[in-house]
């Protein structure tokens, strides 16, 4: 089957009473355009996202097609991340470590994900980094999360020569 379009998530009342069968989707092929991969059930499933979609990217629950009795749906497989909370409020991390902590994410053209708040952050763990921001004065903790694009704060990834 080819899927192109999302049609809704897996909680909507169209999709009640319906079995799912879950594609497993890696965060950093979320946005991919194209692509083939097989459902835990057996199913080969085609992927050529309409524009929409490929802008957005695909999501966790998402239903990308509905047989009537049977949903396919989206798990964004969780990966290990590096967790970051910070917290200005409290006066303890300076306007000029937020600065820093920022240029050292975006220099490295990291991938960047708010977490539950405002102040969590989460980037795919490379310890190099997890270092740096240790130097900046906080505590980057290494957990396991899924990276959802609804969630990411950095644009997509480009390429410059410096």
């Amino acid at each position: 089957m080819i899927v192109e379009k999302v049609l809704g998530k897996l909680g909507d009342a169209a999709f009640a009473g319906r079995a799912a069968d879950v594609l497993d989707i890696e965060w950093y092929n979320a946005n991919k355009r194209i692509d083939r991969k097989m459902t835990r059930g057996g199913k080969e499933v085609g992927i050529r996202m309409d524009h929409r979609t490929s802008h957005t990217g695909f999501t966790q629950d998402d239903v990308l097609h509905d047989d009537g009795t049977e949903v396919i749906t989206v798990n964004i497989i969780p990966c290990e991340c590096i967790y970051v909370r910070i917290d200005t409020a409290a006066g303890t991390f300076a306007a000029g470590n937020l600065a820093a902590f920022c240029y050292e994410v975006g220099n490295r053209h990291a991938p960047f994900y708010y977490g539950e708040s405002e102040n969590d952050f989460l980037m795919p763990y490379e310890e190099p980094l997890k270092e740096v921001i240790a130097e900046l004065g906080l505590s980057p903790e290494k957990t396991e999360a899924r990276l959802l694009p609804e969630k990411k704060v950095s644009a997509r990834g480009h390429g410059h020569s410096h």
